[in-house]
């Protein structure tokens, strides 16, 4: 979805403004006026594990005329009181809510609030599949091994409550052994395809961590 807005502020001068920076009166200070515009896009996306995300970028721009500087001493205030400064403002954000290795994790806004029950068992899912992420660090994390670990554990919980699986992909990928064979992990990397869609690139990242895979790579073995 792409949005833009914008628009034009005057602010009236506030009384201590009237007053120039030697003290005399200026009756004729005009008012502080800014034009400004965003402009940006939200895309959808099935991510790690199969679940939404939402990546927002955003772009951002605020002109600024008849802009009356002033300097701080202290705690005293001095206007120059003059109109006599031109400012602007700029920013390019961009956010997905996605679970990080660092130490956050949040779930998409547009499928989980803070008005989610806790009872939703994909919630509490997920928040285990991706602590155990932060349990592993960034090096296991971004491999198919880590994101075995972490869906084996994620719906090995499911499975306890639900008595079932989601998806006979899943029911797979739970029979799968978590070690470092590369036939095993090419195989539960298919099976995370099969079960969140081709949108989940789990084929992108590297089988073993990356210093064990750097070494495969280096002597094959």
């Amino acid at each position: 979805m792409f949005r833009a807005a914008a628009g034009v502020y005057d602010q009236p001068p506030f009384y201590r403004e009237l007053r120039r920076y030697d003290g005399t009166l200026n009756t004729a200070v005009k008012a502080q006026r800014s034009i400004q515009g965003t402009a940006g896009f939200d895309y959808n996306f099935s991510g790690l594990g199969g679940r939404p995300f939402r990546w927002t970028t955003e772009a951002y721009y605020k002109a600024m005329t008849n802009v009356n500087p002033y300097d701080v001493e202290n705690v005293r205030v001095r206007y120059y009181g003059n109109n006599d400064a031109k400012a602007y403002a700029e920013s390019f954000a961009e956010d997905a809510t996605f679970t990080t290795v660092f130490g956050n994790i949040n779930l998409n806004s547009l499928y989980y609030t803070y008005e989610t029950s806790f009872e939703d068992l994909r919630v509490k899912t997920l928040i285990i599949h991706e602590a155990r992420h932060l349990q592993q660090g960034m090096k296991i994390a971004l491999s198919v091994y880590g994101e075995l670990d972490a869906w084996q554990l994620e719906f090995g919980i499911y499975h306890r409550i639900k008595r079932s699986y989601p998806h006979p992909a899943i029911e797979e990928l739970m029979n799968l052994p978590l070690e470092y064979d590369r036939t095993v992990l090419k195989r539960a990397a298919h099976l995370m395809q099969a079960y969140a869609g081709k949108g989940y690139r789990a084929d992108l990242l590297p089988l073993f961590p990356l210093g064990k895979e750097i070494k495969y790579q280096l002597i094959r073995r």
